[in-house]
Formats: C-alpha cells, sequence, structure tokens
C-alpha cells in the first residue's frame, strides 16, 4: 500500500495524539481488519484499520465476563 501523507499535517498529527503518520507504513495490512471510512467528506480517502487481535481480544474479554457472571 502506498501511504502518502503532508509532512505539515504529520506534525499536527505527532503533537495532538503523539503518533506519526510514517508509522501506517509499518503497519500489517494483511492481517488487519480495514475499510474506507466514508461517515464524513473529507476531502480525501481516509482507512480506518484494526488489528484482528482487537477484535479476538474483544470477543474473549467478553467470553470471561460471561463466565463470571
Amino acid at each position: 500500500m502506498r501511504i502518502v501523507f503532508d509532512p505539515e499535517r504529520d506534525a499536527i498529527n505527532l503533537s495532538k495524539h503523539g503518533v506519526s503518520l510514517a508509522a501506517a507504513a509499518e503497519l500489517d495490512w494483511n492481517a488487519a481488519l480495514a475499510w474506507i471510512d466514508d461517515r464524513a467528506d473529507y476531502g480525501e480517502q481516509r482507512i480506518v484499520r484494526r488489528e484482528v487481535s482487537h477484535y479476538v481480544k474483544a470477543i474473549q474479554e467478553g467470553l470471561d465476563q460471561d463466565a463470571d457472571t
């Protein structure tokens, strides 16, 4: 996947969220669930990405909670 970002926006994102947009190039996009974020017109294509392990952990925690009740 080709990652393109504006260095000025990267500096803002780093200051605001503590993460560089360059980190996207290091992600394993093949091992993730990803979809286009079309909730608003951002003037650019934005992709939401979650690692599968995020959902597995949430499911496991939900099962653990059910077992306790």
